[in-house]
């Protein structure tokens, strides 16, 4: 009985120590930026699964704030546009897909409830988060869709996320929800064409419903 309440004790306190973990404060940026970056998850409560074994999704944003174009990764955003970038392993490429996501929400209404981070990155942020792009476009289930966001996220200057290993939508929303500019439902503004590089160029995804 005395180790049951000492264990039951230890629990408790546990569980105390991690309600009141601090939350995080986003650092100051300075500089010019050219873009907003934003980490968003969710986890399978919040999509329909259809009987599939289903553990959510983490992609990215970009928002152009700037005034002129700005490139992120195979797309071009002007002034005030956004893309998404997420990873996938769908049978036509397994890896970086452009605005699957931004299609799902603007145009479907899907990914309710989804948890975000965001900060704002300079011209040279968003050239490393390119090269990141451009040199990690896989998927796999030891690298999957919040590995690729994480990693992208952290390349950017600014605050970090310190996940690491196999990391799951499930840990990335328990991370962001420590910030104290989390957000739910974060808007995306605008959708664009979706699809995934390859060596001939952009191949166009049809958005279906």
């Amino acid at each position: 009985m005395k180790k049951f309440c000492a264990l039951i004790a230890c629990v408790l306190v546990a569980s105390a120590a991690a309600c009141s973990r601090p939350a995080k404060t986003p650092a100051a940026f300075t500089g010019d930026p050219v873009a907003v970056m934003s980490i968003f998850a969710f986890d399978s409560e919040s999509q329909p699964t259809y009987g599939l074994m289903y553990l959510g999704h983490s992609f990215l944003s970009f928002e152009n704030v700037s005034d002129g174009a700005i490139t992120v990764g195979a797309l071009t955003l002007f002034p005030g546009e956004f893309c998404t970038v997420g990873s996938w392993g769908m049978n036509v490429h397994f890896g970086i897909w452009y605005n699957i996501e931004a299609n799902y929400i603007v145009r479907g209404g899907m990914y309710d409830g989804r948890t975000s981070v965001s900060k704002p990155v300079g011209a040279d942020d968003l050239a490393a988060v390119n090269a990141f792009f451009a040199a990690t476009d896989q998927w796999s289930p030891l690298y999957n869709c919040a590995n690729m966001a994480v990693d992208a996220y952290n390349t950017a200057g600014g605050d970090t996320l310190p996940l690491s290993g196999i990391v799951t939508p499930t840990r990335v929303i328990d991370e962001l929800r420590r910030w104290t500019h989390v957000e739910t439902n974060r808007p995306i503004g605008t959708y664009g064409i979706a699809g995934y590089l390859t060596e001939d160029g952009f191949e166009e995804y049809e958005y279906r419903d």
